[in-house]
């Protein structure tokens, strides 16, 4: 469904992105994990077609280069790690402009587009918020409401940056669960830059590790999330355990640190 080809973002003469080259299926999930500073939100930023780079993007095989802003989001939807709150406008009206790249400059919403927005809101399990201000919504409803604003645009590639950032462990559940259930359902390609490496691990399909702007291990979760690349990308000293059902958990080390205590 998408795929980037030879990336490269440059910043006063220097490149700080790439060459990378990526590969998402239609309904799959990729986790873009890496330290701070790797280039996770430049890569999104990137695979938007939101800051300048060299390379390619296509969705379906399209070029998003050939493509009018518009058109582009209507193909793909960017949710940034803190969404904005617009003064006075509420869930409804919110998730309901994610539906302006389907409209001419000067339409009006018409029945297509409320339909779509009462669908998403009920998805969202967001109808009861539907006249709250955005405002007032708390971190976790925020947050619905700014995957239901995508949602809305009705995308083939949903990205999102640290979509559980500053969320508690419930919110993190239920942000992470609703976005595994919506792709599935609605068929969507799913790229998440995500730092919990336990949460990457579990949900992605697919994980993609960026370390100083590279692409240094990529694959299934079980072949990336390993103690010795972790230690040399990360600096931390881990362990990776595997349950029953073939989801993995990356743990601390702490034995040399209590080894050490009094």
């Amino acid at each position: 469904m998408l795929r980037a080809a030879e990336v490269t973002i440059r910043l006063n003469g220097s490149t700080v992105i790439g060459p990378i080259d990526l590969d998402a299926e239609a309904a799959s999930w990729t986790g873009v994990i890496g330290p701070n500073g790797a280039g996770k939100t430049t890569l999104l930023r990137a695979l938007a077609d939101l800051v300048a780079h060299d390379g390619s993007v296509a969705i379906a095989g399209v070029r998003l280069s050939e493509l009018g802003r518009r058109a582009v989001a209507r193909r793909v939807a960017y949710v940034p790690q803190s969404p904005a709150r617009p003064p006075g406008m509420t869930v409804a009206s919110y998730v309901g402009s994610g539906r302006t790249p389907h409209r001419s400059y000067l339409g009006s919403p018409g029945s297509e587009d409320a339909a779509v927005v009462r669908s998403v809101l009920a998805e969202l399990d967001l109808e009861a918020l539907a006249d709250r201000a955005i405002a007032t919504l708390s971190g976790g409803e925020l947050q619905r409401a700014a995957i239901g604003r995508a949602l809305a645009q009705e995308p083939d590639v949903l990205l999102l940056d640290e979509p559980t950032a500053s969320l508690d462990l419930g919110h993190t559940q239920e942000v992470l669960r609703l976005l595994d259930r919506l792709r599935r359902a609605r068929a969507t390609t799913v790229i998440t830059a995500l730092h919990d490496l336990t949460v990457a691990g579990r949900f992605a399909d697919r994980l993609v590790l960026l370390s100083g702007g590279r692409v240094v291990a990529e694959g299934a979760p079980d072949r990336v999330l390993r103690p010795e690349i972790i230690r040399q990308h990360y600096g931390a000293k881990v362990h990776v355990l595997t349950d029953p059902g073939g989801d993995v958990a990356v743990v601390p080390d702490t034995a040399g640190d209590l080894a050490s205590e009094p």
